[in-house]
């Protein structure tokens, strides 16, 4: 079974949305005859899901999803190249050398050691999953600070240079992005910390390899300074503490009390130190580079690709539509030889878009902020937009008994999904909009959640629903249409 990549999840969102579309009688027709073709079986559900895209996918030139993946390749080949050049420039600026002063080895490990350690906390901070942002003060403001820090946010800018065809196709996966950001957000979240970090490898492999040129092909001297009041015994301890990982198998790469005391210079005292005598400091340094940049650099860049592969994946399994698209291919194993007739029965009943959600046989429905119906109308409406009956009524919002925490608590404790039925011609306001977030959190991630818009005498306003609901970013919400609930 191919792995979801790029590529595929943006394939098949791009044909989930168009078959949201489509006539719902064909879209059945086509997946059963697809479902027999491809021998589907329900225990292979996510092989299924990825045969049936490969044939519908399968067309002249690339897909959308394909040039979004090469696009995303070149703006990751393009980081790596400014990594490489601003590596080298590092190495070159800290392990200059014209004879006068011999090169600085605290100025070394300052940046390729303890600035590379709060660099790995910062990539560790913003890397932490997003519940942590909502219950941990402060972190959602510095991971936000954090995030404009990384070269993995570099792409939306160095994005100008891709051809428009790539470029196009990003903005699409982009912009599935923004529609289903509780889907997505992981994907594009570790896809820039992929980024950030194939910067950060390709920086410390420029810089060791630069400034092992410069070891191997020309005479550096090493000593070090600082004005702070340190003595050799410090800068001893420190080193000895650093060279542990390699110090066991490698001593002469550990320097001495006595290379320490004989390095020590003064800028303002001539800054002379004897080279040859000095040498033994460079397999220390660039054994620092390698142990305390490069190596981390490359364990947090292979989790950042196994992250964003899991996440990736995820977003393959429960893109809206998915489960409605599984069952149609399965759908062949308990159909009979009177299909035919049932397509040709269904089709006048189509509707012109898919529902996006398996539709339950009841729900819990909500008639919010003194909604006037009474138990006939709303169950003929709930009835008419999604087919389900209403297992229980609760009236909330403003004016109603029922408070927001024990909404809340009915709606998880039941085994219904709940409806809310609300006014469309009233905008929504942030207090329902905060409630929903607190009922997804509460809820979890899977379970279906619907919202019905009931026309008032004028109709409309089911556009301003519909554009305040996608903001959420919750791709389990579905807005219900009001209207043809109304008809009916």
């Amino acid at each position: 079974m191919p792995r979801p990549d790029l590529a595929r999840v943006v394939d098949l969102a791009t044909q989930l949305e168009a078959d949201a579309k489509a006539d719902a009688a064909a879209l059945r027709h086509r997946d059963r005859t697809l479902g027999r073709e491809l021998e589907v079986r329900a225990g292979d559900a996510t092989r299924s899901v990825h045969a049936w895209l490969d044939r519908l996918r399968s067309g002249p030139g690339p897909s959308s999803g394909e040039r979004a993946l090469r696009a995303q390749s070149l703006l990751r080949a393009l980081l790596g190249l400014a990594g490489l050049l601003l590596g080298a420039a590092a190495a070159l600026a800290l392990f200059a050398y014209d004879g006068s002063h011999p090169v600085n080895v605290v100025q070394v490990l300052a940046f390729f050691v303890a600035l590379q350690a709060a660099l790995l906390v910062a990539t560790a901070l913003l890397a932490l999953p997003e519940a942590w942002r909502r219950r941990v003060p402060g972190l959602a403001a510095l991971q936000d600070v954090l995030g404009l820090l990384s070269p993995g946010r570099w792409q939306p800018a160095l994005s100008r240079l891709l051809p428009p065809a790539q470029r196009d196709a990003l903005e699409r996966a982009t912009g599935l992005t923004l529609r289903h950001q509780r889907l997505y957000g992981d994907v594009q979240k570790w896809a820039w910390l992929v980024g950030s970090q194939i910067f950060a490898v390709a920086f410390h492999v420029a810089a060791l390899a630069t400034a092992l040129v410069l070891v191997t092909f020309s005479d550096l001297a090493f000593g070090w300074s600082t004005t702070l009041q340190v003595n050799a015994g410090w800068l001893e301890r420190v080193s000895e503490a650093l060279a542990r990982p390699w110090s066991p198998w490698l001593l002469h790469a550990v320097p001495d009390r006595a290379l320490i005391e004989a390095t020590q210079y003064y800028r303002g005292g001539g800054g002379e130190v004897d080279g040859p005598a000095s040498a033994g400091w460079w397999r220390f340094t660039l054994l620092c580079m390698v142990c305390y940049g490069l190596a981390p650099r490359l364990v947090a860049l292979g989790l950042a690709v196994w992250r964003q592969q899991r996440a990736l994946g995820r977003a393959f399994a429960q893109l809206p539509g998915v489960a409605e698209l599984r069952d149609r291919l399965e759908a062949f194993e308990v159909s009979t030889a009177a299909e035919e007739s049932e397509v040709a029965g269904t089709a006048s009943a189509a509707h012109t878009s898919r529902p996006r959600l398996p539709r339950p046989e009841r729900v819990q429905a909500v008639c919010w902020s003194g909604l006037a119906l009474d138990d006939s109308d709303c169950a003929s409406r709930v009835r008419a937009a999604l087919g389900a009956e209403i297992a229980a009524r609760l009236d909330a919002g403003a004016g109603a008994a029922l408070g927001d925490a024990e909404l809340v608590a009915a709606l998880v404790s039941a085994p219904e999904p709940p409806l809310f039925l609300v006014k469309a011609w009233e905008p929504p306001l942030a207090e329902l909009l905060d409630l929903f977030g607190e009922l997804r959190e509460a809820l979890g991630e899977g379970r279906a959640l619907f919202v019905l818009p009931v026309p008032g005498p004028g109709g409309g306003g089911a556009e301003v629903w519909g554009r305040r609901l996608d903001t959420l970013g919750d791709p389990w919400l579905e807005m219900l249409d009001g209207d043809a609930a109304e008809v009916a």
